[in-house]
């Protein structure tokens, strides 16, 4: 059965967070350039019964608008005929509860295509999902705990598979244009599972003096200056956080050994139901050092390949190239900082959708000037030292 409705699921920061306890929803974190107001509100509270709630009192956050600028282009321009959704999500919260969140999505469109008086609705049965970045997450976690049976075909864009180098960058050194607002996201970034769901687990990511591997999702591999608050006999709020982080870190453990199964028990008809697609040829970070006792990470000398999309390294989003077809785009016309966060404005992607989706034709992804490549091998390769991981394309 074809699909009825296409779901397009957003990567990290690209659904707007919103305070709903003002009295215009204030905005507290908008698009994906870092445009935000009292940022420090989006800091979450620990685990209590299950569930994460916004620490301070008087803020209720919710999620808001999908950013325009990274996807409404897609959107707009995807050819087909079907009604198509956003899943706007709180980034914030560990990928699996959005994916209980979207499941109470799809439900919701079914029942509601059931309930139209308009004779021109079809009814909702299978949905088509296409996400970007850390919507891999969240789909691959309604695979695992929900199943196959609502959905029809997935497309996964510059996906995550295994985490990237940047959310660790992001937890050292934060991000934004300003010394205060770099300060304060590197804090509360420790208290979003879901963002902690991307630290890099792929191998030979990070090495000690040793050689041994440095696992993220262990509190005691990260720099020692991390838990130095811990140490501090008054609860400040640096003590606060990094107690939050050392609890996170456990749960995305345990939840990110479950999403390691998502794949087990789909049948090869499923999985040829299922599409990934890359972008090429950008520099990219792939392994880092942890030196001496300190453990300090060595981002100036981390090693740097053109084997990713700026953000995610070909070692993540290539994984089950042996499982599912992958595709990689090259020579692409954007080259700036942005190549991750924007690639589904290019044309090309768009494309590459809108065909695999459209099940009235079969699915060629061959287009002049060749392209757009199958992943068809990914080999390890050693430099001065580190391993980063080079796609073999057809």
């Amino acid at each position: 059965m074809a699909a009825e409705a296409i779901i397009l699921i957003p990567g990290i920061k690209g659904s707007q967070l919103i305070d709903t306890n003002t009295h215009n929803f204030q905005p507290v974190w908008r698009d994906v350039r870092f445009n935000f107001q009292k940022i420090e509100n989006l800091e979450l509270s620990n685990q209590y019964e299950g569930a994460y709630y916004d620490e301070r009192m008087e803020s209720i956050i919710e999620r808001g608008p999908v950013e325009s600028l990274a996807y409404r282009e897609f959107m707009n321009d995807l050819e087909t005929e079907l009604p198509k959704f956003f899943f706007s999500y709180d980034w914030r919260l560990s990928s699996r509860e959005n994916a209980k969140r979207l499941n109470d999505f799809i439900e919701m469109l079914k029942k509601k295509s059931r309930a139209s008086s308009d004779n021109n609705v079809k009814e909702i049965n299978k949905v088509n999902i296409v996400t970007h970045s850390m919507g891999n997450n969240i789909c691959r976690f309604y695979i695992k705990d929900f199943g196959f049976e609502s959905i029809n075909r997935v497309a996964y864009v510059c996906p995550p598979f295994l985490g990237s180098l940047a959310m660790v960058d992001a937890v050292i050194r934060g991000q934004g244009m300003f010394k205060n607002i770099k300060r304060k996201t590197r804090y509360l970034i420790k208290t979003f599972p879901g963002a902690l769901e991307l630290l890099p687990r792929y191998k030979k990511v990070a090495e000690f003096d040793n050689g041994d591997s440095v696992d993220f999702l262990n509190k005691d591999h990260w720099q020692k200056n991390m838990l130095e608050p811990l140490k501090e006999t008054t609860q400040s709020w640096e003590a606060r956080v990094a107690e939050k982080f050392v609890n996170n870190l456990e749960i995305a453990k345990r939840n990110l050994q479950d999403l390691d199964l998502w794949i087990d028990e789909l049948s090869e008809e499923e999985k040829s139901r299922m599409l990934v697609v890359v972008r090429d040829e950008f520099k990219t970070l792939q392994a880092i050092r942890a030196l001496g006792d300190k453990r300090n990470l060595d981002f100036r000398g981390a090693l740097e390949e053109n084997q990713g999309d700026g953000i995610v390294p070909h070692a993540s989003s290539c994984y089950y190239h042996d499982e599912i077809l992958t595709l990689a785009i090259e020579g692409s016309i954007r080259y700036d900082d942005d190549s991750h966060a924007f690639f589904m404005t290019e044309e090309r992607v768009q494309l590459l959708v809108s065909w695999f989706f459209d099940e009235s034709t079969n699915f060629d992804y061959r287009i002049p000037g060749n392209s757009i490549k199958r992943v068809k091998d990914m080999r390890k390769i050693s430099k001065k030292g580190q391993t980063y991981h080079k796609i073999t394309k057809e």
